[in-house]
């Protein structure tokens, strides 16, 4: 058992952004370990304990009541540059044989509930590993979703009929009444040449995987079966990454792609993200859970795919209580590259003007997922604009201006009441 300060001492060693933490209560797991979400309290209002976060960090902790821990730790996809200016690169890193990372470790796992104390936009712990909660109420999604590839201007929003996955450019997407997914094939990919028989194609590979992701939660439908409440998303992109390579293979197609999965199961979104898409969950007009991307160093997210260390089981992993009226926003790094959490609420803000009706859905999703991709795609053609991705390039010592040119696509999902 560890005092407080053992405690507070062993996160300090863990991420450069300072968090501050109401801990209501410790259960006992079998993992530990800390990396990097984001979870954003309502206009200075903390998270109520509805939102439970399964956490890593401590070897052992006594259950204890109110008890606030100032942490800062450090997160190890942060990297030193050095002090000379570079430009960009607006292509993302591939992995390569000659890339060499620590083993995966298995270490001890504890459950927290967080309540995040108000700030400018902290992270929190990663939750560690899949748990089921108790559900109250039982929910779907509504959902709609849209794209813009980075070479046109067309809008994207069915799928052609041959995948259940929609592809827009080197992205693609599903929505499913109760799950939705996205993945970013990594462009980089079309500077590779074809040889013999293979042939680079990260936007196959990530149509692949959004297909057999959306085939493996069709198995999960039966609610009568007890599969239906114990899907894992990180499980999911497990057996779909597995199935991709596999066909992959037959064809000779070589590439890689990020990926992130959201499974709503009765009160409970889990997510399991690998890479820099992302994902956000608005109510009330204000951001209340966002993720951080996940990347070995600038512009070179973790990636599932041909000649790369990093698998489904380095995935983050969140379960966020959600309630009727929330919208949850996911997408590619086209949408967060180009747009601030700002600029997301002000749309959404924008969206709802004059819906008085309670009883009915706050937006139309499908109207806010394409005013989110133009706005998106407005700002990726601007040379002079403010964008989070000059901002991120900004402080790895990067020297890059505008909007990030790139796929951009959007999922728009409202949480109702199940009929």
């Amino acid at each position: 058992m560890i005092n407080t300060t053992q405690f507070t001492s062993r996160l300090a060693r863990l991420t450069p952004k300072r968090l501050s933490f109401s801990i209501h209560h410790i259960k006992q797991g079998n993992r530990h370990g800390l990396r990097n979400g984001r979870c954003i309290g309502s206009l200075g209002t903390s998270l109520n304990t509805t939102h439970n976060y399964t956490t890593q960090g401590v070897n052992s902790f006594p259950k204890t009541t109110s008890l606030h821990i100032p942490v800062t730790v450090s997160s190890s996809s942060y990297t030193f540059p050095s002090s000379r200016i570079v430009s960009a690169s607006l292509k993302r890193t591939i992995h390569s044989s000659s890339v060499h990372r620590k083993p995966h470790s298995t270490v001890p796992s504890h459950f927290l509930e967080v309540v995040r104390e108000p700030s400018t936009g902290p992270l929190i712990p990663e939750i560690s590993c899949y748990q089921s909660f108790a559900a109250h109420r039982s929910y779907t999604l509504v959902s709609g979703a849209a794209g813009i590839p980075k070479q046109s201007s067309q809008l994207i929003t069915i799928s052609d009929g041959k995948y259940h996955s929609v592809g827009c450019g080197e992205d693609n997407w599903f929505t499913r009444h109760d799950s939705l997914g996205v993945a970013d094939g990594v462009s980089a990919w079309g500077r590779h040449e074809s040889r013999g028989a293979t042939r680079p194609d990260p936007a196959l590979l990530s149509r692949k995987l959004m297909h057999s992701a959306y085939v493996e939660l069709e198995k999960y439908d039966n609610a009568e079966k007890d599969s239906h409440d114990n899907v894992d998303p990180k499980q999911v992109l497990q057996t779909s990454y597995e199935q991709t390579m596999r066909q992959c293979a037959l064809e000779r197609i070589v590439g890689s792609t990020t990926a992130l999965i959201a499974v709503l199961r009765n009160d409970e979104l889990r997510i399991a993200n690998l890479g820099d898409c992302g994902i956000c969950i608005i109510r009330n007009q204000n951001i209340i859970f966002r993720n951080e991307e996940q990347q070995h160093s600038f512009n070179y997210p973790f990636q599932l795919g041909t000649g790369s260390s990093d698998a489904p089981r380095d995935a983050q992993v969140f379960v966020v209580k959600v309630v009727r009226g929330d919208i949850i926003i996911v997408g590619s790094d086209g949408i967060f590259d180009n747009l601030f959490d700002e600029d997301i609420v002000e749309e959404v803000k924008r969206s709802m003007k004059g819906k008085r009706n309670a009883t009915a859905s706050p937006i139309s999703p499908q109207v806010l997922a394409e005013s989110l991709a133009f706005r998106a795609k407005g700002t990726s053609q601007d040379l002079e604009c403010s964008s989070p991705f000059e901002s991120r390039a900004s402080r790895e010592a990067f020297y890059y201006t505008g909007g990030k040119v790139d796929d951009i696509s959007v999922i728009v999902a409202v949480v109702e009441e199940r009929v």
